[in-house]
């Protein structure tokens, strides 16, 4: 089993399989023959005149990383999405889709400077050990399953596996953050609007068990669409 960070924070709803990744991976290297280099002054987006590059969003896709998978995942998927109008407007979406989660990570970012928002030895432990333990309860595995999936990775202990995760989440941490100090302050949610999204879905737990969690959501939508509303967005991707 392969350990990996879990850096998508609870605002972003779309959650894809390993498989659509590599599945675009793939696309990419049977359209152009190989995969090459993207143009780092490519431009996809705009946001208040600050420029969003192809390069940062290839990095998000995680393109190198998953081209090996999908040489094991399923041909006639692969065929379909390659070769079909169909599969290429699946392709070209959720290439879209990606954009805009990362300009939404970046607005959340810059809110991030502005707020002057900085992790605490004690915000650092607790992301850490919520980390391990969504980890744990994931993959049913013990403290010693865990340690030992490490170490076939190269990690020799929990302590430089905490650098590793802090290294490289810093900035997903912060944006977390925000969200848990500035934002829930920022946005109110009445119960009428909690009890009406709650009576748009279908829940197995009652309304008054989830009515806190619901708020959050609500209020982390409700500022993210703010933030849009105020920035300047151009989407240049494939003009």
């Amino acid at each position: 089993m392969k350990v990996q960070f879990n850096g998508k924070i609870i605002f972003y709803s779309m959650l894809m399989s390993v498989l659509i990744f590599a599945v675009l991976a793939f696309g990419q290297e049977a359209n152009q023959g190989q995969l090459e280099p993207q143009d780092e002054k490519e431009v996809v987006a705009v946001i208040d005149g600050d420029e969003v590059y192809m390069e940062e969003l290839d990095q998000m896709i995680n393109l190198q990383q998953t081209m090996i998978q999908i040489q094991q995942q399923n041909p006639q998927l692969v065929n379909f999405l390659f070769n079909s109008p169909e599969g290429q407007d699946f392709i070209e979406a959720f290439k879209r889709s990606q954009l805009e989660e990362l300009i939404i990570k970046k607005l959340l970012e810059r809110e991030v400077g502005r707020e002057s928002i900085n992790l605490t030895q004690e915000d650092k432990d607790r992301y850490f050990n919520e980390q391990v333990e969504m980890i744990k309860q994931q993959q049913n595995m013990s403290d010693e399953d865990l340690l030992k999936a490490l170490n076939n990775q190269g990690i020799g202990s929990m302590v430089q596996f905490k650098q590793m995760f802090l290294q490289q989440e810093s900035e997903n941490l912060k944006i977390r953050k925000l969200i848990e100090t500035v934002v829930l302050d920022k946005v109110e949610i009445s119960d009428k609007e909690a009890e009406e999204f709650y009576n748009q879905g279908e829940y197995r737990m009652e309304f008054e068990e989830i009515k806190d969690q619901i708020k959050k959501d609500l209020a982390q939508r409700k500022y993210i669409d703010q933030l849009k509303e105020k920035a300047d967005i151009e989407i240049v991707l494939d003009k």
